[in-house]
């Protein structure tokens, strides 16, 4: 994990404990050094799906995205199996699975909901918002 990304958590929890294995020799590849982390503003809005949220869009996005990696990026992050895709809406977890079947069952396997990627690590991670409040 980028020491950025970890830095909160790991001096209010961890009691700084926590040491990165990170390498900062793939992330100018895809984004700024500086800033590990990347938002994409999606304007459709969220729909319904039972008693959870889907924002097609969103999926669309995402999957556009890690079709731009997997194709343009050299090792190791044009491997599939090292992105994971996460949201907290079950929803949105059956619309990117829908989404990204064409990719295999490697990538399929590695979308689910934030309580089921607990404890998990992947060298990129999409996360799906879903929900937004304008």
């Amino acid at each position: 994990m980028h020491p950025k990304l970890m830095c909160i958590p790991n001096e209010l929890v961890y009691d700084n404990q926590i040491r990165s294995m990170y390498r900062g020799d793939i992330a100018p590849i895809f984004m700024c050094e500086h800033a590990p982390i990347l938002f994409v503003n999606c304007e459709e809005s969220e729909g319904d799906f039972g008693t959870s949220y889907f924002n097609r869009e969103e999926s669309l996005i995402i999957k556009k995205l890690f079709k731009y990696f997997t194709n343009s990026i050299t090792p190791p992050l044009n491997n599939c199996k090292n992105y994971g895709f996460v949201s907290p809406y079950q929803g949105q977890v059956s619309i990117l699975k829908q989404d990204l079947k064409e990719y295999g069952q490697a990538v399929v396997e590695n979308v689910r909901t934030i309580d089921a990627w607990q404890g998990r690590e992947k060298g990129v991670i999409f996360f799906s918002a879903v929900r937004s409040n304008p």
